[in-house]
């Protein structure tokens, strides 16, 4: 488990206060620091401080002993894969290219008043707290999180952008049992409660933001039982500590507040997927009038209308994308999904559901009439083979110098040019006045679609 490492810092650090290197901690010899804080969570213990002043956790004995059991069961416990239905290929990338960028954190559901749903924090050494009233301008709702070297064994860093410096955990000098979040007094992380991570949840853009010092115990005869405090509103409103357990007061959306620009697409044509799709069909009808027989042409302009849709892939970081640039849309040759050169931008990056993508197609019409008549109706019938297409793709996007970027797979139904693909056609004629079908064969395998 990645705190682990940090754990081990923490004993190097703190050698001068530990036992022996071969000596183990007796929980019957160290005094844990309250029974709520090791068997119940922080957010039980008490809902109300009135005017108390506020002070940053510090490191005891109570913490020591369960960071040394804490140490013992990592070495035996296995790392849980990340693979299920919360992973995102680009989580990291995307994480390292928001660093230091504000964001806005808002709980998934608060307490009595639904409305107080956003973290915000005044100043210097100030406890977090809720408010209902959403502000991006305000500096007190504006965090942003600092990435150290993956040697700190620091997941994270938040950051309050009101105060300028780490938030930790806290506690209320008068009732020191109840724990808080609050930003630091200084631009330091040698407290070592400023380590926090975030773990995705089965909600999309949502997090659990779980404290790696905060520990607690179940069970003060089982070292299996040590676990780590997550950040939860209680039923006051009040942003505590609790065990996680999955409920929408632990979930927090940790949302990048610039806006980044969609500029560029790769396609991943080797591993693309054509398939046949139903005919796309066009029905044309023109009015002869002249000599039986006679030859006929006619320029015909139609729309067809094909479709387009990323299909993104979970993104954990939900952000603002602004998607005004257009993108060559992919076509079919050959069997082959590809771009070709000089075809028109008309697919923007739209996620949300399929984009109709509509074509101007010129089709010139030429052929000989029925000898028996002089007018005729003339129906011409097109089908215009169609595809449907689903290509892997990636997608970035950027903000000043930063970039970020989303995989997923583009479906799409294409019809190609009809300069490439032949339509299969079939042509029918009618007596203007009766309705009648004249059959001519001849006259009808006669008619063809000229090339541009």
């Amino acid at each position: 488990m990645k705190h682990i490492y940090y754990i081990f810092a923490f004993i190097m650090v703190t050698v001068l206060f530990s036992c022996s290197d071969g000596a183990e901690l007796n929980k019957n010899e160290v005094p844990l620091l309250s029974e709520a804080q090791t068997s119940m969570p922080p957010s039980t213990r008490a809902t109300m401080a009135g005017a108390d002043s506020i002070s940053p956790l510090k490191i005891n004995d109570s913490v020591r002993y369960l960071l040394n059991l804490r140490t013992k069961a990592g070495k035996r416990l296995r790392r849980i894969s990340q693979q299920g239905a919360n992973y995102d290929a680009n989580f990291n990338s995307n994480m390292f290219a928001i660093r230091e960028l504000p964001v806005r954190i808002e709980v998934l559901e608060s307490g009595k008043d639904k409305s107080k749903r956003y973290l915000y924090c005044s100043g210097t050494k100030a406890e977090v707290k809720l408010t209902d009233k959403k502000n991006e301008a305000d500096k007190a709702q504006r965090f942003y999180i600092k990435i150290l070297p993956a040697s700190a064994g620091i997941p994270y860093l938040l950051y309050s952008e009101s105060s300028q410096t780490p938030l930790t955990v806290g506690h209320y000098n008068k009732t020191p049992n109840i724990n808080i979040m609050m930003s630091s007094s200084k631009d330091e992380f040698s407290n070592l409660f400023v380590s926090w991570d975030l773990k995705p949840t089965n909600t999309d853009g949502y997090f659990s933001i779980e404290n790696e010092m905060l520990l607690g115990q179940k069970d003060p005869n089982n070292m299996w039982s040590v676990f780590n405090y997550y950040l939860n509103v209680n039923d006051n409103d009040e942003v505590r500590f609790a065990e996680y357990t999955g409920k929408n007061q632990q979930k927090f959306l940790v949302k990048p507040l610039n806006v980044f620009t969609v500029n560029k697409v790769d396609f991943d044509f080797e591993n693309a997927k054509v398939t046949d799709a139903a005919p796309y069909k066009i029905k044309l009808d023109r009015v002869y009038k002249g000599n039986p027989g006679a030859s006929f042409s006619d320029t015909v302009n139609t729309r067809v209308t094909e479709r387009s849709w990323f299909q993104q892939y979970r993104s954990n970081i939900r952000f603002d994308l602004n998607t005004t640039t257009w993108f060559q849309m992919p076509t079919v040759l050959a069997r082959k999904a590809l771009l070709l050169d000089g075809n028109t931008r008309k697919i923007r990056y739209i996620t949300s559901g399929y984009q109709d993508v509509y074509s101007n197609r010129k089709y010139i019409v030429e052929g000989k009439v029925p000898q028996s008549k002089d007018r005729y109706l003339i129906s011409i019938y097109l089908e215009l083979t169609s595809y449907k297409v689903e290509v892997p793709y990636t997608v970035y996007a950027k903000y000043n110098d930063r970039e970020i970027k989303f995989t997923g797979t583009w479906e799409g139904f294409v019809i190609p040019d009809s300069d490439l693909i032949d339509a299969v056609k079939l042509t029918r004629f009618f007596d203007v006045v009766t309705g009648e079908e004249i059959f001519d064969s001849a006259a009808a395998k006669s008619f063809k679609i000229v090339k541009k």
